[in-house]
């Protein structure tokens, strides 16, 4: 954490700290959280003479941007490593959480009724699982009547931190899954169909019987589709924002770039798959305004905007303490330079 600190206060020492009105600042990236960014950028606007626009391309075309200097920041959902970031000249930050749920279209059931495991859907999205009544699906079913169905899988074909977060849990689960497909925001999937972003995912799953996908929670809610409860040793795991909560608070800071977590310290009603957001600024820019007005974007976004959270269903960075030595840091900087 103190490595974090120290290069966010070395960026923002580099900054003259006043604000300046009338600018725009631009960022792109993260797709899962552009609904959320978007809603902060206009809360923020609505208290401030500054314009923030977000364009959800994706992580790596939101990183392609700022690494070019045509945008002011990005958000990632893939992190950098410590190399990188210094490469391209680069501060990285965790922002939010989000979890990642799969999704079902299942004739008579309902949502969080149908129970599997990771290395079930592992194997049901490498295609070694093909129909609902496979005896793996029925085990962890016993009292769940499942239609005689195909197993229809459907996938980003886009990069995707979505595809990222739930890759990297299959591989986790699965070391078939790991050796082969692997962790990746984009995979050459072999089996179901592949759409480009969340809503095309909703969209195919809703309108196929004996369906399975995976997308953001808040996405799952807001589309009122059924979501999937996962067995978990011996837990059962249903997705909520509080399960996530609770995950990010098992989250901890590894080599000063990224956040990792253990899937032993999963205990309880904690949501096994879940992401972390990055934002990325550079630590020089040539442009003083943008760069004064990016910061202070960030160093409001950081503070506790419950509602706007709450509604996105994603769960704000929890490490309060490291919060406020930010936030203080700016503060004595604005002081200095009056």
């Amino acid at each position: 954490m103190k490595t974090l600190v120290w290069i966010m206060w070395t960026w923002v020492a580099l900054m003259s700290s006043s604000t300046c009105s009338g600018i725009e600042i631009e960022g792109a990236g993260s797709s899962l959280s552009g609904r959320l960014i978007s809603n902060l950028a206009q809360d923020y606007q609505s208290k401030h003479d500054t314009l923030v626009s977000y364009k959800p391309l994706g992580s790596g075309q939101g990183i392609r941007l700022l690494t070019g200097r045509i945008n002011d920041f990005a958000l990632t959902d893939v992190a950098l490593s410590r190399y990188e970031t210094d490469l391209l000249g680069l501060v990285q930050f965790p922002l939010f959480f989000s979890g990642i749920t799969p999704i079902v279209n299942l004739p008579g059931v309902a949502s969080d009724q149908l129970i599997l495991d990771g290395e079930t859907l592992a194997s049901i999205f490498m295609g070694d699982i093909k129909r609902w009544t496979d005896p793996r699906i029925v085990k962890l079913n016993p009292t769940l009547v499942i239609a005689d169905l195909p197993i229809t899988t459907i996938t980003r074909a886009d990069s995707s931190g979505t595809s990222y977060i739930f890759t990297g849990y299959l591989s986790n689960q699965s070391q078939k899954w790991r050796e082969t497909l692997g962790n990746s925001s984009k995979l050459t999937w072999t089996t179901g169909k592949s759409v480009e972003g969340t809503s095309q995912v909703i969209q195919a799953v809703q309108d196929t019987a004996g369906s399975l996908g995976y997308v953001e929670f808040g996405a799952a809610q807001r589309a009122h589709v059924s979501t999937v409860s996962l067995q978990v040793g011996d837990e059962l795991k249903t997705v909520s924002i509080k399960g996530i909560e609770l995950a990010s608070q098992q989250f901890t800071w590894r080599h000063g770039s990224l956040y990792s977590i253990s899937p032993a310290n999963l205990s309880g009603p904690v949501w096994p798959i879940v992401g972390v957001t990055y934002a990325l600024i550079p630590k020089h820019n040539k442009q003083d305004h943008e760069a004064r007005e990016t910061i202070a974007f960030f160093n409001w976004l950081i503070g506790d905007k419950n509602a706007i959270f709450a509604d996105s269903m994603m769960v704000p960075i929890q490490d309060f303490g490291l919060i406020d030595q930010i936030k203080k840091k700016l503060s004595d900087l604005n002081r200095s330079k009056r």
